[in-house]
Formats: structure tokens, sequence, C-alpha cells
């Protein structure tokens, strides 16, 4: 059994090539290559099953602290969710400074060789959104 191919882009096996059979193909043109080839930023595709493993060690550790008896422990699987979940804040603001730094790129009007320019600005914005509804549900 073969597994699927994560990209969508069919790859020509022996067997395809030997019975002279054409895979089915996702639609992919020369936008698409150019795009992909000249986007600064582009996305974590494993980033996605990263965050679902955090999240599943999150919720084993926490069971784990409230199932144990010695609280020790209990403090150290404690100790262990929050660390986690600051993992996950982390990559989680960086996907949105991704997102955002290939908005401003776009509006930008795609330049070449800007790319650091653009992370920096979106990290900007991105802290400072932050810092706004940190503020405002402070208060």
């Amino acid at each position: 059994m073969s597994r699927p191919n994560p990209t969508g882009f069919a790859s020509l096996s022996p067997v395809a090539v030997a019975e002279g059979t054409d895979p089915p193909r996702k639609e992919f043109n020369h936008r698409t290559a150019k795009a992909l080839k000249n986007n600064p930023f582009p996305r974590q595709g494993p980033a996605v099953d990263e965050q679902k493993k955090i999240e599943h060690q999150i919720e084993l550790a926490t069971r784990a602290a409230a199932l144990v008896r010695d609280e020790t422990t209990g403090q150290r699987f404690r100790s262990f969710a929050e660390e986690l979940k600051r993992k996950l804040r982390r990559m989680m603001r960086r996907g949105q400074v991704r997102t955002r730094a290939y908005e401003l790129w776009e509006h930008a009007g795609r330049p070449s060789h800007r790319d650091l320019e653009f992370w920096l600005e979106a990290e900007r914005q991105v802290e400072a959104e932050r810092e706004e509804r940190k503020g405002t549900s402070g208060s």
C-alpha cells in the first residue's frame, strides 16, 4: 500500500512509467510556480503537525498532574504543561508574523531582497496588537 503524497502533486512511479500511464495531477501552472519560487515567507506544512503534537502533550501532562498523588511530581507535570503552552504560543505567533509579512510584501508589490524588512515590520505590528489586546483586557 502506498502512502499518500502530502504535496498533492503526483509523482511518477516506476509502474506508471512502465505502463505509460499518467497519474492525476494537481493544477500547477506558471503562476503557481512563480508564486512559490518568489515567496520569501513560505508556509511551514509540518508546523501544523507539530502544533497538534504539542497540544496533545499539554493535555497528557495536565491529565498526569491531576492523577499523580505525589505533589512534587504533579508540580513537575504542571510546569512542563506551562512550558509547552509557552512554546505553542511562540509557534502561533511565528505563523501570525509570517502571514503578516507576506501580506506586507504583497502589498508593496513583491519586491526582491526586502524580506527581513517585512518580517521585522510584521513582528512589530503583531506585538503592538498583542500589547493592545493585553491593555484592553487588563482594564
